[in-house]
């Protein structure tokens, strides 16, 4: 677990191998950092049985990475932890959604 004074203790999962980014991780490490981050979180939850858990995981500055590894943040949360996440909420049309779905369709 690691503990800074703003996002509280939560515990960091990170590749073995170097990547910036996951989308510079091969599809087999990326697979592995995210079973071992379901293992993580479910140990914290057994340890401290948080209200909730948060898994956090960004890619490039402009979505608020700040390290250049990839990385996971496992957060227990509790009510008025502080911790925040906010982004404005738009609710598109249903045939917006669709042309969007069909551009990353893989």
């Amino acid at each position: 677990m690691r503990h800074d004074g703003e996002s509280g203790p939560h515990a960091i999962v990170a590749t073995r191998q170097s990547f910036e980014t996951l989308l510079d991780a091969h599809e087999a490490s990326a697979a592995a950092l995210f079973v071992a981050t379901h293992r993580i979180a479910k140990a914290v939850d057994k340890a401290f049985r948080p209200a909730g858990i948060t898994i956090s995981q960004a890619n490039k500055a402009a979505a608020w990475q700040t390290v250049p590894h990839l990385h996971l943040h496992v957060l227990p949360r509790h009510a008025g932890d502080g911790v925040t996440l906010t982004w404005p909420r738009k609710s598109p049309p249903t045939e917006e959604l669709r042309t969007l779905a069909e551009r990353i369709r893989v």
